[in-house]
């Protein structure tokens, strides 16, 4: 998954081109589909291949799930493109570099727009899947408490984030090792920040 920040930004950077009217409802709409972590959705059903095309939305809500998928979509293209020994990576391995990639973005994105500012936004929730509209807004105050009053995310706190949205601590801890060792290669973060800018291009 793409992380909150570069979901919020890439929702907000594209909310000019689109028809949103309910701005809360659009922004809660771009996060819902990760909300699968907390309630138990299939991955096959949170981020179903329908929500990628045109005609999908039908509200601002699920306007925002299609930009969701959009973005989660663009993010893999350019980083198979940008990410050096990538395409030689399969499963877990790929998986974890891929996350610790995206965190180095996301912490990226936090600096360019103002995330506090969309905090709120996360009280608004619906359950397009039947799923407990409760687990919905438990996975929004998670991504609350974890960004708010922050200006970046420390290693510590993108740990912290995983943990509580169920992943095990040891594969959590995999990631922010690879994360650590992305964000001292000063051409890959480089690679990964103008990432954002390609993929809101081909958008």
């Amino acid at each position: 998954m793409a992380l909150p920040a570069t979901h919020i930004r890439f929702a907000l950077d594209m909310a000019d081109r689109l028809p949103v009217g309910h701005l809360d409802r659009y922004v809660a709409g771009t996060l819902y589909p990760d909300s699968r972590w907390l309630t138990g959705v299939n991955r096959l059903k949170s981020h179903d291949e329908r929500y990628l095309e045109i005609s999908f939305p039908t509200s601002d809500y699920t306007l925002g799930i299609h930009i969701h998928c959009v973005c989660d979509k663009l993010q893999s293209c350019v980083f198979e493109e940008a990410l050096p020994g990538l395409k030689n990576l399969a499963g877990q391995d790929r998986w974890v570099y891929l996350s610790a990639a995206k965190m180095v973005q996301d912490r990226l994105d936090m600096q360019v727009f103002d995330m506090q500012a969309c905090l709120p936004f996360l009280n608004y929730a619906e359950n397009p899947n039947q799923e407990d509209v409760q687990d919905v807004r438990a996975f929004n105050r998670i991504i609350q408490n974890a960004y708010q009053f922050k200006p970046v995310l420390d290693f510590q706190d993108y740990y912290n984030l995983w943990v509580n949205v169920t992943l095990s601590p040891l594969r959590a801890a995999e990631m922010i090792r690879m994360m650590q060792t992305i964000a001292k290669d000063e051409q890959l973060v480089e690679r990964i920040q103008q990432a954002y800018d390609e993929m809101l291009e081909r958008a």
